[in-house]
C-alpha cells in the first residue's frame, strides 16, 4: 500500500475520501501509462504501413513520392496532437497524484487541471489544422490531382470544448484556491 494512503483523513467520510484517495492513484499511473503509450503506438504504426495507407486514402496522394523532408514534416504534423495528449495525461497524472495524497484544493492542483485543459484544447486545433497541412506538405510531391482537405468532425470540437471546459473549471478553483488562502489569513 502507498505510504501516503495510509494516513487517516480528517472528516466523517473518511471511507469515501479513501476510495477516492485510491482510485486517483490509479487514475494517475493509468494516466502516465498511456501518456507513455501514445506516442509509441503511433511510431509503431507509422513502421507499419498505417500512416501511408492513411496518406493515400484520406488525402489522395501516393505517399512513395514524397520526399524525405516531406516525410519528416508529416510524421512531425501527425504526432504533434498526440504529444499534446500525452502531455496532458502527464498534466492530469500530477493531478492525480495529488488528489491520492489528500490534496484537493491546491495551487499545484489548479494548475496542473488547467495545463490538462489547454494541451487537450492544443490537441485538437492541431489536429483540426493536420489534414490540411498535411495536404500543403503533399502539393510538391507528384504530378497528377492534389487534394486541400479541410476536415471538421465532432471528434476536434469536442476536444476542443471539453479542453476549454475544464480550463474554465481550473481557472474558477483557482479563483477557490485564492479566496481560501484569503480567508485563512484573516482567521
Amino acid at each position: 500500500m502507498l505510504s501516503f494512503l495510509s494516513h487517516r483523513p480528517l472528516g466523517r467520510n473518511h471511507r469515501r475520501d479513501r476510495g477516492l484517495r485510491r482510485f486517483s492513484v490509479f487514475l494517475a499511473v493509468t494516466s502516465l501509462a498511456v501518456a507513455g503509450m501514445l506516442p509509441a503506438a503511433l511510431v509503431w504504426a507509422a513502421f507499419s504501413g498505417g500512416i501511408s495507407d492513411h496518406l493515400a486514402s484520406r488525402l489522395h496522394m501516393d505517399p512513395t513520392a514524397l520526399a524525405p523532408w516531406q516525410w519528416a514534416l508529416t510524421g512531425c504534423l501527425v504526432m504533434a496532437p498526440v504529444i499534446c495528449i500525452a502531455a496532458a495525461l502527464v498534466a492530469a497524472s500530477r493531478c492525480f497524484f495529488a488528489f491520492g495524497s489528500g490534496q484537493y484544493f491546491q495551487v499545484g492542483v489548479v494548475t496542473a487541471l488547467r495545463a490538462f485543459g489547454a494541451r487537450v484544447a492544443l490537441a485538437a486545433i492541431i489536429a483540426l489544422l493536420t489534414p490540411t497541412l498535411l495536404g500543403l506538405v503533399a502539393l510538391g510531391s507528384s504530378t497528377g490531382n492534389h487534394a486541400l482537405v479541410v476536415e471538421l468532425n465532432s471528434n476536434q470540437l469536442l476536444g476542443l470544448l471539453f479542453g476549454g471546459i475544464v480550463w474554465a473549471i481550473g481557472g474558477v478553483m483557482a479563483r477557490a484556491v485564492d479566496m481560501a488562502d484569503y480567508n485563512a489569513q484573516i482567521v
